[in-house]
């Protein structure tokens, strides 16, 4: 027990990192999962974007497309000027800037009476939402409803934007889905995908702080030199850094727990623990690269450095901060190469379940299984680095 008490004399020595990554930037999660509203169906209604159309050409053609554009979204004034656009994409008040070029209509009409692909809008858009590439989609159904009327010959422009209008002003009733397993809250989520990157960060930086100080020439020798058998202080080190995440991960859940799961917990307590299971294995990976980077023999604030970058790189490409679906496919796919992927992956999949069936649960758990599976590989990898240098330092 030498081995495991001094290793916790060490991070308790080191307060500020469990004070700093833990306690405080785990309240970024906390507030953001407190902001983001419940589904239900009271909430349930359509989002607009809010829409700036620039008509360089005034024809009937780009008068009925910016008609469009602007009867689908929430219109705001914006001149035609480069700085004026970026300034207003740059402080949030467009989501998506359509701009038609001079001649658009006729080259439009021209195009689809001679069965020629339609001329290209320029458009500007705001993804990080959804509601600007949503509206983009929009009004690309419409220059294709449009195009086909037009090219049919049958009708005069007038005639082709009156039916484009009424096709695209087609809806369908949107219904919310109540979850048979009385979902999980979506704050709870947003909670918990936040959470990777303080969990991440926490664990590596005081395992590889922890690692760093026992390496220290004066604490090895007396390491050394006690009684203890290098078994039971291998023993020891391990199940204080297997504590040290833990301590983190049960600091993340029981916040988790008492603001967002209590109400959902009875009906829902495997989709919970599933989350609780992802969050676990995740923190794993954070102990796992602390005692490589510790094995490695890297310094303080090399490992600060690291597991502030790699923690939030991390977190942004396995959609924990963005959605997946917003993100480019190249980033997508190499994120399917890294832990927090599969630890996203299996909180997303508890909120979209639609039952606490065993098999549904087992199919999470096994996502939580391939993220643990990244902590012991590089568990693994660590050993083998720690005792390469120490029979080179023999």
């Amino acid at each position: 027990m030498t081995a495991f008490k001094t290793s916790l004399r060490i991070i308790a020595g080191h307060w500020w990192y469990v004070l700093i990554y833990l306690v405080l930037m785990s309240q970024l999660g906390l507030l953001t999962g407190l902001s983001t509203s419940s589904r239900d169906a009271a909430s349930l209604m359509e989002e607009k974007a809010d829409v700036a159309v620039i008509d360089r050409d005034g024809s009937q053609v780009s008068q009925a497309i910016a008609h469009y554009a602007e009867s689908s979204g929430a219109p705001i004034d914006l001149a035609d000027d480069r700085r004026a656009m970026q300034d207003a994409i740059a402080q949030g008040r467009a989501e998506y800037i359509l701009i038609i070029p001079a001649g658009y209509g006729r080259a439009f009409a021209s195009s689809a009476a001679a069965g020629a692909p339609a001329p290209a809008v320029e458009a500007a858009i705001v993804a990080i939402s959804g509601d600007g590439p949503l509206m983009d989609q929009r009004v690309n159904a419409y220059l294709n409803s449009l195009y086909d009327y037009l090219s049919a010959g049958t009708m005069t422009t007038q005639e082709a934007i009156s039916r484009a209008q009424e096709s695209t002003a087609l809806t369908a009733r949107a219904e919310l889905l109540v979850n048979e397993a009385e979902a999980i809250p979506q704050s709870l989520v947003t909670y918990a995908t936040m959470s990777t990157y303080p969990l991440l960060a926490f664990a590596t930086v005081s395992i590889a702080t922890l690692m760093t100080s026992l390496n220290r020439r004066p604490v090895r020798s007396r390491l050394l030199a006690s009684p203890q058998r290098p078994a039971g202080r291998n023993l020891g080190l391990l199940a204080a850094c297997i504590t040290i995440g833990v301590v983190g991960w049960a600091w993340i859940a029981g916040v988790g727990l008492v603001f967002f799961a209590l109400p959902s917990l009875p009906a829902a307590a495997p989709l919970v623990g599933v989350i609780g299971t992802a969050l676990l294995a995740y923190t794993m990976v954070g102990v796992s690269i602390g005692f490589l980077l510790g094995s490695l023999g890297v310094s303080e604030t090399w490992a600060n450095t690291i597991a502030n970058i790699g923690g939030m790189v991390l977190s942004f490409i396995s959609g924990a901060w963005l959605p997946s679906q917003l993100l480019p496919e190249a980033i997508v796919t190499i994120s399917r190469v890294t832990p927090g992927y599969w630890a996203t992956s299996a909180i997303h999949d508890a909120y979209e379940a639609v039952s606490t069936e065993a098999w549904d649960v087992t199919g999470m758990l096994a996502d939580c299984g391939l993220c643990a599976l990244f902590a012991i590989a590089i568990a693994c990898v660590a050993l083998m680095v720690g005792r390469a240098r120490q029979s080179a330092g023999l």
